[in-house]
């Protein structure tokens, strides 16, 4: 079955309208749902909820229950449910029948699973526009009543290719969660405050700052703050890449922004020695003018060249890299069709006079 990647990745904002949209479709049915349980849950009814959850307990009261909106299926637990009602009486309710805070429920796809819930997960989203204000009362009720702060929980796919099985998930954490699909300041917040492991890692080895330095997650505040409060690691990921290649990356993007985080790694003690993968960097990334002059003044230059057995600047290092894609001269016609923004062509380019050629040795 073939599943689109992106149609499951920008669920992860749909999700409270759609689990509003099914419910609202069953409360409106005039047939029983199975059980006087699930129907009081359907029905918003508390008290119907607390009479039959005194009965339930322990085993009956985790199950999943069903519903569906296709193509989209849910596999619910009633925990889940209430907070969707955003009915603090109807979670404390069930949380003291037993009702458990790390109950996974499960979300598929035309019938292919692709994501896993956690009542927490539902808790820890801040999406004012849309009616889900984040609810710091209703997470610490959670986590009181045992519910894992560090969870791993994120999208699984199964997919047939070639007549192979591809099967792909994300390990993620909330933190992970909330950096990289989220950007909530006050989710983030509570997170850190609340004990989220700052350097668990995720299924491609990630930990929350690699992410917070990636190009398509890149936040001043989150970065600062993980760095401030003992996230900072000199690791590579899966992909070879550390914290300090990711900030470089994104540098043409943020000028301001990376420099600021570099900053702050830089005072945190970050050993260029041991970062192995800086030797590799291809410096066509740095391709704005403005973020080559940036690097090249004062500290952050000096501090970037400490590992280099013979100091370049910046400039001839850039020269080096066209010279060695290109060759030692060429026209600027040449120069013009590399994959490279006109800043920095116009940055390299020096007419040698001589025979009207560029040179870049």
């Amino acid at each position: 079955m073939d599943i689109d990647l992106d149609i499951i990745l920008h669920f992860y904002a749909k999700v409270p309208s759609i689990i509003d949209r099914c419910i609202k479709k069953l409360t409106q049915s005039s047939y029983p749902h199975g059980s006087h349980f699930k129907d009081a849950l359907l029905r918003h009814d508390v008290e119907k909820v607390k009479e039959t959850a005194e009965k339930l307990k322990g085993y009956t009261i985790n199950k999943l229950l069903t519903f569906n909106d296709p193509p989209w299926r849910f596999y619910l637990p009633a925990l889940c449910i209430a907070i969707q009602w955003k009915n603090k009486e109807m979670v404390h309710c069930l949380l003291e029948n037993g009702a458990d805070p790390n109950r996974q429920g499960k979300i598929t796809y035309n019938g292919a699973d692709c994501w896993f819930l956690t009542p927490l997960q539902l808790v820890l989203r801040h999406i004012p526009e849309e009616g889900w204000p984040f609810d710091p009362e209703l997470a610490e009720m959670l986590l009181l009543a045992g519910a894992e702060i560090n969870k791993q929980v994120g999208i699984t796919i199964e997919d047939e290719e070639e007549g192979g099985s591809m099967r792909f998930t994300t390990g993620n954490t909330y933190l992970h969660h909330c950096i990289c699909h989220q950007q909530s300041y006050v989710v983030f917040d509570f997170l850190l405050d609340h004990g989220a492991d700052l350097l668990k890692t995720e299924q491609m080895g990630k930990t929350p700052l690699h992410m917070a330095s990636e190009v398509h997650c890149y936040n001043p505040y989150f970065v600062d703050e993980l760095i401030r409060r003992g996230g900072l690691t000199q690791e590579e990921d899966d992909e070879g890449n550390t914290v300090l290649i990711n900030l470089l990356m994104v540098l043409r993007e943020n000028v301001d922004g990376i420099v600021q985080s570099l900053s702050v790694l830089h005072q945190a003690g970050y050993d260029l020695r041991k970062d192995k993968s800086l030797l590799r960097l291809d410096l066509r990334h740095f391709a704005a003018k403005n973020s080559i002059q940036a690097l090249e003044s004062g500290w952050l230059a000096e501090w970037l060249l400490d590992t280099q057995p013979k100091v370049l600047t910046l400039k001839q290092t850039c020269r080096l890299v066209v010279r060695k894609a290109i060759g030692k001269t060429c026209s600027y016609k040449k120069l013009s069709q590399l994959q490279l923004p006109s800043q920095l062509i116009d940055y390299l380019y020096l007419r040698d006079h001589s025979n009207s050629r560029l040179c870049y040795g």
